[in-house]
């Protein structure tokens, strides 16, 4: 009741100092092999901001995001832990999936320098419904 009420706090309330934002640049395609990544970054957008690939944020230390919701295994032996790396690495396995973080001072800097982001991708046979995905390709390692 206190957010319908205007008295809770989001975390767009909190702010820290030194603070920075973050937006990703996701795939537009379901399978693709990922290719050069190359950020056109303008005037001040350049000073403000950082495009970091899946090389970069595991230098910082950034290992695979947790799933909090199991994946039961096919073979039936019961509920696995399917965590997801942060950015993609080499190949893209479905729409959205995020390539690239630019951080900056603000979100809205982020987003502009995140729009600059070319990626150069290479689309592979994707299987778009569970009756075609026994017969598209697999994925590997």
């Amino acid at each position: 009741m206190r957010f319908v009420t205007g008295h809770g706090q989001y975390t767009d309330d909190l702010h820290f100092p030194d603070e920075a934002f973050a937006c990703f640049v996701r795939s537009p395609h379901a399978h693709a092999r990922l290719g050069a990544l190359m950020s056109k970054q303008r005037g001040s957008l350049q000073a403000l901001s950082a495009c970091l690939r899946k090389k970069d944020v595991e230098t910082f230390g950034a290992g695979p995001m947790p799933c909090l919701a199991p994946v039961v295994s096919r073979d039936g032996t019961g509920p696995k832990n399917s965590p997801k790396p942060l950015l993609a690495k080499d190949r893209i396995t479905f729409v959205g999936e995020a390539v690239a973080m630019v951080v900056a001072e603000t979100y809205a800097r982020a987003k502009d320098a995140a729009e600059l982001v070319m990626v150069d991708y290479e689309p592979l046979d994707a299987g778009g419904t569970l009756d075609a995905a026994p017969a598209s390709a697999q994925r590997s390692g």
